[in-house]
C-alpha cells in the first residue's frame, strides 16, 4: 500500500537545518523523530492490551522505539523504528533463556501477520522440553494486527508532531549558536 502526504513548511525547516553544524541537526533530528514516533509506540501498546495480548506482558514490555542514523543516507537522513525488539534483559526478567526461548518478536510477528495451518514438530524440542510429535496438525492463528493500524491511524499527527519539534528545537539550536 502507498500513500502519499503533503507538508507544508518542511523546505523552509531544511534549509535552516542545515545551517546547523552536524552534531547539532543530528540532536535536533533524533529529538524530532523520537517525539514524533510516540504516538504510535502508545497506540501499539494499546492495540495490544485491548486485543487481549497480554498473557505474559513480554510482549507488551516489548513495544520500543529506536531511532537511527543510517550510513547510507540515500533515502533517509534519521529513521525511527517502532515496533516489538528482543531484548535480553527484558526476556531475563521475565524468567525466559534469550537462547533458547521464544522471543516476543516471533510470536508478534505471528499475531501481526497470522499463521498457516502447518504440522508441528520433526522430533525437536519443544519449549516445554519435550519432544513433539511429527504428526500433530497445528490449525494456524488468524492475523490480529497491532502494529500496522496503529502506523496508519496516527500518521497524519505524527506528520504535524514532527514538523513542531524541529521547528521548535531548530530555533533554539540557531539561538545557541548565536
Amino acid at each position: 500500500m502507498q500513500s502519499s502526504m503533503e507538508v507544508d513548511g518542511l523546505a523552509e525547516l531544511e534549509k535552516q537545518l542545515k545551517q546547523l553544524d552536524l552534531v547539532a541537526q543530528k540532536k535536533v533530528l533524533r529529538k524530532a523523530t523520537r517525539e514524533s514516533a510516540k504516538p504510535i509506540q502508545k497506540k501499539i501498546e494499546q492495540n495490544v492490551s485491548a486485543m487481549g495480548h497480554v498473557d505474559t506482558g513480554l510482549l507488551a514490555e516489548s513495544i520500543k522505539t529506536r531511532v537511527s542514523f543510517p550510513k547510507r543516507r540515500t533515502w533517509a537522513d534519521v529513521v525511527a523504528s517502532v515496533g516489538v525488539f528482543k531484548l535480553n534483559s527484558l526476556m531475563r526478567q521475565f524468567g525466559l533463556d534469550p537462547k533458547k526461548d521464544m522471543p516476543p518478536t516471533v510470536y508478534g510477528w505471528w499475531l501481526e501477520h497470522g499463521t498457516q495451518p502447518h504440522r508441528t514438530g520433526s522430533g525437536a524440542k519443544a519449549s516445554t522440553g519435550k519432544n513433539q510429535d511429527k504428526g500433530l496438525m497445528h490449525p494456524g492463528i488468524l492475523a490480529k494486527p497491532f502494529i500496522r493500524p496503529a502506523f496508519d491511524s496516527q500518521l497524519t499527527s505524527t506528520v504535524g508532531i514532527q514538523k513542531n519539534v524541529l521547528a521548535k528545537e531548530i530555533d533554539k539550536a540557531l539561538k545557541k549558536g548565536r
